[in-house]
C-alpha cells in the first residue's frame, strides 16, 4: 500500500511552509520518527517525521517550494521494497497519512516582518525564521557565509555569525541579543575508551537552542522557601477522589498552579518579559501558566490558558489531559505557546534543591523539588510537619530580590491556609 505523506500542522494560525531540506531520496526506508523534510514559515522551523516506516517511491516536493498544510509532501510504500509496477496493472490504491502536529522548533516574533535582503537589496536564501532574526537585529546577511544545503543559511551561520562580532567588538556585548557563543572543539573521548554518539532529536534541539539563549540573554538569579503542605496534603487527599471522578487528578502541581495565578495578579512582573530592544517592560493581563513535563522525546511544556479564570477542578482537569497527551504525542502545537510563567515540578521523583533556568521570554520560572517531614517549633515543643522547597528563577533586570521574597511569602501563605485559594 502506497501512503501519501502531508504536511501536517504547523499551530492555528500557519497556513503554508516552506520547503527548506529534502532529508531523503527515492527508495531510501525510513523510518516513523526519521525526518523527511525541514519546513519553515515566517513563524517557525520545523522538522517532518516520516510518520510511518517503509520505502519512498516519490517526493512531491522540492526545495523553496511554499506548500498549503495539508497537502502531500511525499509517497511511501508499506511493507517493502518498491517493484516496478507493469504497464498493465492497475494503480496502487493512495491512502493519506496526517502525522502528529510538529513541535515548534524555534518561535519567532509574533509579527509577520518583511523578507531580509542583502545591503545591495538582493534577497538571500534563508529561513523564514533567520530573516526574522536578522530584521529585528539589525544584521545584513549577505555578510553570512552559508552552509545549508541549497546556499541557504542556517540558524546556526546566523548564531556563529553574531558571536563572533560580539567577541570582536566587546562594547557591543552589552547589547547583543545573541544565545550562541564560540564553541570549542571536543577532544577525541574515543582515545580512552569506547563511545556511543546519537544525534540530537527535534525536540533535543530546540530545547538546547532555547534554554541556551536564555541562559546567555537572562541574568538569573534565585531564591527558595520551604512550604508547611501538611493541611494542603490533608484536603488534597480529602477531594481527590471527588476530583478523580470529574476527570480531574488533584495533584500538588494543581494546587500550585492555583496559587501562582493568584499571586501573579499581585505581581504582575512575574507574568511580564524585559524588551531589551525598546527598553520596555511587557506586563500581560492573561495569566498562561505552563507546567514543564518529562517525556520519552525530552522536556515538553505545554500550557493551562487562563489558569487565574479556573477553578481547582478545572485546573486539574485540564492539566490532566495536556500532561497525559504530551506524553502520547498528540497535543496540538498552539497549546504549548504562549505562556506567561513556569512551574517545574521534580518532586516526584526527589531531590531538595532545584535552581531551573527562566524559559524565555518570561520572566520568571518557578521550581518545586520533594517534601520531607520535618521538626518545626510550635512555640512550645517541636511537632513532625511534611515541607515542600520551592524556588524562583527570575530576570534580574526586572524584579528584584525584594519582589521575589514578597512572592515566594505570598505563594506560601496561600498554600499553607488552603481556604484562601477559593477565594
Amino acid at each position: 500500500m502506497i501512503n501519501d505523506i502531508v504536511l501536517p500542522s504547523m499551530g492555528e494560525s500557519i497556513t503554508e511552509a516552506t520547503v527548506n531540506v529534502i532529508k531523503v531520496k527515492v527508495g531510501d526506508t525510513v523510518t516513523v520518527d526519521q525526518t523527511i523534510i525541514e519546513v519553515g514559515s515566517d513563524k517557525v522551523d520545523a522538522e517532518v517525521p516520516a510518520g510511518i516506516s517503509g520505502v519512498v517511491t516519490e517526493i512531491l516536493v522540492k526545495v523553496n517550494d511554499v506548500v498549503a498544510i495539508g497537502a502531500p509532501i511525499l509517497r511511501i510504500e508499506v511493507g517493502g521494497a518498491v517493484a516496478p509496477t507493469p504497464v498493465a496493472e492497475a494503480p496502487k490504491a493512495v491512502e493519506s497519512v496526517v502525522v502528529a502536529p510538529m513541535p515548534v522548533a524555534v518561535a519567532a516574533p509574533a509579527s509577520t516582518p518583511a523578507p531580509a535582503q542583502s545591503s545591495n537589496g538582493h534577497d538571500v536564501k534563508a529561513t523564514p525564521v533567520v530573516k526574522n532574526m536578522a530584521r529585528d537585529f539589525g544584521i545584513d546577511l549577505s555578510q553570512i557565509t552559508p552552509s545549508g544545503e541549497h546556499g541557504r543559511i542556517t540558524k546556526e551561520d546566523f548564531n556563529n555569525y553574531v558571536a563572533n562580532r560580539v567577541q570582536a567588538a566587546p562594547a557591543a556585548a552589552s547589547v547583543a541579543t545573541t544565545s550562541a557563543a564560540p564553541q570549542k572543539a571536543l577532544p577525541d573521548f574515543g582515545k580512552w575508551g569506547e563511545i556511543e554518539v546519537k544525534d540530537l532529536t527535534g525536540i533535543g534541539k530546540a530545547t538546547a537552542e532555547n534554554l541556551n539563549y536564555a541562559w546567555n540573554n537572562i541574568p538569573h538569579a534565585w531564591l527558595g522557601e520551604k512550604i508547611d503542605i501538611t493541611d494542603i496534603e490533608a484536603m488534597r487527599q480529602k477531594y481527590k477522589d471527588q476530583v478523580k471522578a470529574e476527570g480531574g487528578s488533584l495533584t500538588m502541581t494543581s494546587l500550585l498552579v492555583k496559587a501562582c495565578a493568584q499571586a501573579l495578579h499581585k505581581f504582575p512582573t512575574f507574568n511580564a518579559s524585559a524588551d531589551m530592544q525598546n527598553k520596555k517592560i511587557i506586563f500581560k493581563k492573561y495569566v498562561n501558566i505552563a507546567i514543564a513535563v518529562d517525556t520519552d522525546r525530552g522536556l515538553l511544556v505545554p500550557v493551562i490558558k487562563n489558569a487565574d479564570k479556573m477553578g481547582l477542578t478545572e485546573i486539574s482537569q485540564v492539566l490532566s489531559r495536556i500532561s497525559k497527551e504530551t506524553r502520547e504525542g498528540t497535543l496540538k502545537s498552539e497549546e504549548m505557546q504562549g505562556a506567561t510563567f513556569t512551574i517545574s515540578n521534580v518532586g516526584g521523583i526527589g531531590t531538595t534543591v532545584i535552581h531551573p533556568i527562566v524559559n524565555w521570554p518570561q520572566s520568571a520560572i518557578m521550581g518545586v523539588s520533594g517534601s520531607n517531614i520535618e521538626p518545626v517549633w510550635n512555640g512550645e515543643t517541636f511537632i513532625p510537619r511534611t515541607m515542600m522547597p520551592i524556588f524562583i528563577g527570575f530576570d534580574h533586570r526586572i524584579i528584584n530580590g525584594a519582589d521575589v521574597a514578597r512572592f515566594l511569602v505570598h505563594v506560601k501563605g496561600l498554600m499553607e491556609d488552603p481556604m484562601r485559594l477559593m477565594f
